[in-house]
C-alpha cells in the first residue's frame, strides 16, 4: 500500500518551535503540507514558524485546554481544518526520581501526558463531525524500554503508548486514525 501524500494537508505540531517538533515541521512543510505549529516559548515559535514560512504560529500551553482549543481555531480559520495533530510537546527531568520534587514531578506529568490527552480529545471531536483525521502522539522508546535517571518521564511516555493504543481501539470506526510514535532516545545521564 502506499503511503497517503501530505500534500496541501494542513498539520499543526505542538511543541514545534525546536528538536523533534521542529524537525518534523521542517520536513512536513518542504513535503508540501501546510503546517502550524505551537509552542510554550512563543518567540521562539514565532522565529521558527517566519524561518520555514509556516501558516499559523502561536504561543501554546499544552496542559491548558483554552490555550490548546486556541491553537486549533488559529489553525483553521488561517489554515481550513486539521487533518493531522501531532501531539510532540513534551519535558524531561534528569535524575533519580525518589530525589526529584513533587512540583516537577507534577509539571512532567501535565505537559508529557495531560497536555497530550488534551490535545488527542480537542482534536478528534472535530475530526469526528468530518469522519477523518490522524492525531499521532510522540512517545519515546524508553515507554518500552526504561532509563534510569528519568522514571517520570519514562512514565509518562508508557502513559502516552497505552492512551494512544486504547483511544485508537476505541475510535477504530470513526474514520480518524491514532498513531504513536517512539523515537530512540539517548540518555543524558549515561556516557
Amino acid at each position: 500500500m502506499a503511503a497517503a501524500s501530505i500534500d496541501k494537508k494542513v498539520v499543526a505540531i505542538t511543541g514545534g518551535a525546536r528538536g523533534i517538533g521542529l524537525a518534523i515541521a521542517t520536513m512536513l512543510h518542504r513535503r508540501g503540507a501546510r503546517v502550524a505549529i505551537g509552542d510554550i516559548d512563543g518567540a521562539a515559535a514565532d522565529i521558527a514558524g517566519s524561518r520555514l514560512g509556516l501558516g499559523a504560529v502561536a504561543t501554546l500551553d499544552v496542559t491548558d485546554p483554552r490555550s490548546f482549543e486556541s491553537l486549533l481555531d488559529v489553525v483553521e480559520q488561517r489554515m481550513g481544518s486539521i487533518d493531522v495533530l501531532v501531539n510532540n510537546a513534551g519535558i524531561i527531568s534528569v535524575g533519580p526520581a525518589i530525589d526529584e520534587t513533587d512540583d516537577i514531578t507534577r509539571r512532567v506529568l501535565e505537559v508529557n501526558l495531560f497536555g497530550v490527552m488534551i490535545g488527542t480529545k480537542l482534536a478528534a471531536a472535530r475530526m469526528r463531525t468530518r469522519r477523518s483525521g490522524h492525531i499521532i502522539n510522540i512517545a519515546s522508546t524508553s515507554a518500552v524500554m526504561p532509563v534510569p535517571g528519568i522514571a517520570t518521564y519514562s512514565a509518562t511516555k508508557h502513559a502516552v503508548l497505552g492512551f494512544t493504543d486504547a483511544i485508537r481501539l476505541a475510535n477504530r470506526r470513526s474514520g480518524i486514525h491514532f498513531s504513536t510514535v517512539l523515537p530512540a532516545f539517548r540518555c543524558p545521564i549515561a556516557r
